[in-house]
């Protein structure tokens, strides 16, 4: 994943989760690209091992 990042010139600047429930949490991704700088609202979900986490929306 981290190659995909660079490769489209994508740097994460902050990644921010905050436990919602069980296994969930949700947070805040923000990144610097070549349009400018961008915050997303992402929810994570994890078993314990392995995780998968989702781009719900782009905030202004």
């Amino acid at each position: 994943m981290e190659q995909e990042f660079k490769e489209k010139e994508i740097k994460i600047d902050s990644f921010v989760l905050t436990h919602k429930s069980d296994n969930e949490y949700t947070g805040f991704l923000e990144t610097t690209e070549p349009n400018g700088n961008f915050k997303y609202e992402v929810e994570v979900v994890s078993d314990g091992e392995t995780f998968q986490w989702k781009v719900k929306e782009q905030l202004h």
